[in-house]
């Protein structure tokens, strides 16, 4: 019989955390890199124990390359979040209780919607919109068809449009 997925990566990962942490370097700064590092190892933990994994440094340098462009992406979000947290943190007007109230709501409901969409298809999101990851990459990873990876992708949308609509419109 063999290993489960998530255990092959946590020990390849074990092995091979210092040249995952190498690796992150040249992408990102170093808190960057070894915070991307650190969320490769959560994101194991939730590996399907189906996937098939003929090379496992492999599978996570690519995991981790993807976290870390995913990273890329949302600098600009991600500086915005920092300036806003830190003028609530310094008492800066203009950030109300009720924005931040309203933050949260939306988060709790997408976290809500995320959490209703069965398992494979939460991971199929998961993997492409947060990992970054081409559907190409998951029908991969996960043994399956593009056609397949499509299908749940199209099944998380249906499911996460609704939420959009009512979001965009001010009506959480």
């Amino acid at each position: 019989m063999s290993k489960p997925a998530n255990r092959i990566l946590r020990e390849a990962f074990l092995e091979d955390r210092r040249r995952l942490l190498r690796l992150s370097h040249r992408f990102a700064d170093r808190d960057e890199g070894e915070e991307a590092v650190q969320e490769l190892w959560l994101r194991i933990m939730t590996v399907d124990d189906e996937v098939q994994i003929r090379n496992p440094g492999g599978y996570l340098s690519r995991m981790l390359i993807n976290l870390l462009r995913s990273g890329f992406r949302k600098t600009g979000t991600r500086r915005a979040v920092r300036a806003e947290v830190e003028a609530i943190l310094e008492g800066e007007e203009g950030i109300s209780a009720e924005r931040m109230l309203g933050a949260r709501q939306t988060l709790s409901l997408v976290a809500q919607e995320l959490d209703a969409l069965p398992e494979r298809t939460r991971r199929i999101f998961l993997m492409n919109r947060v990992e970054g990851m081409t559907y190409r990459q998951i029908a991969e990873a996960l043994s399956i068809s593009e056609q397949t990876v499509h299908y749940h992708m199209r099944r998380a949308m249906d499911r996460l449009l609704p939420l959009r609509k009512e979001l965009d419109h001010g009506e959480a």
